[in-house]
């Protein structure tokens, strides 16, 4: 067999047996992991975010008022074969996806135009707080919600 044989021989075996290369864009949401939190109108906002693992990142927020929850969800993030995508699960209900349309460093958009609100769905980091913002249509108009969160432990109650 002629050495030309055997090298296309070996392409074509670690081609098949090889597989997609993963993107590692997972990798670069990390800056979101971990857990934190932020105080505004007298309510507390708590997300717990794991680190992106399996093509995966999963975790919870919820908000306190006067120690008691009032508001709590399920938030996910995934890579599929078509894209990387948000999903939060307001109280534990089921919500329709928003892709990742813009990842900058420490910095990442996702969004839905199909829907009402949120429509977008923005993480970034500023210096060591970690930012989200929600926006879209609302009662007739445009509407949006903004948090700052600071490093939080697991069991902070302050």
């Amino acid at each position: 067999m002629s050495v030309l044989m055997i090298a296309l021989c070996a392409l074509l075996l670690a081609t098949t047996t090889e597989g997609p290369k993963p993107t590692r864009s997972m990798d670069r949401l990390s800056f979101m992991a971990g857990s934190w939190a932020t105080e505004q109108n007298g309510k507390r906002v708590e997300e717990h975010w794991t680190a992106p693992r399996g093509g995966m990142m999963l975790a919870t927020s919820v908000t306190l008022s006067e120690g008691r929850a009032v508001f709590f969800e399920f938030l996910r993030i995934e890579e599929t074969r078509d894209g990387i995508f948000y999903q939060s699960q307001p109280r534990g209900s089921a919500a329709p996806s928003l892709r990742l349309v813009a990842l900058a460093k420490e910095k990442a958009v996702f969004e839905n135009r199909e829907l009402d609100f949120p429509m977008r769905v923005s993480y970034w980091r500023e210096g060591g707080n970690l930012c989200a913002k929600i926006e879209g249509a609302h009662g007739g108009g445009d509407a949006s919600e903004q948090w700052t969160f600071k490093p939080a432990s697991l069991g902070e109650t302050d």
